[in-house]
């Protein structure tokens, strides 16, 4: 059970690496224990550190400096990554962006 930021990236990318394939969720189907906020943290570094898109919140038309809306996904979630990853595209706070500029769905 992966339970820090740096062991949950660390696990996404050397998965990726393994396959000459698209990044995705896939690379993050594994067991978790951690705040949900270490969760996006993770997902938009490798989103960044591989594909160079940028991982945004526009919460009521304002960019927040942060990806994590102030005093939001504190708690901890226990259970598979993928899974949490998923339920975020149902909130429409969250953006990304390729190095174009173009805005493409947050989580697949």
């Amino acid at each position: 059970m992966i339970t820090s930021i740096s062991d949950l990236i660390n696990h996404a990318t050397s998965e990726y690496m393994k396959d000459d394939v698209e990044f995705s969720t896939s690379f993050f189907d594994v067991e978790v224990s951690m705040p949900k906020k270490n969760i996006i943290y993770a997902y938009a570094e490798c989103q960044t550190k591989i594909n160079n898109d940028e991982c945004v919140c526009i919460d009521k038309g304002m960019r927040l400096e942060d990806i994590i809306p102030t005093g939001e996904f504190e708690d901890i979630y226990t259970g598979n990554c993928k899974d949490f990853l998923l339920t975020l595209n149902n909130d429409v706070r969250f953006h990304r962006f390729t190095d174009e500029g173009e805005e493409v769905e947050f989580v697949f």
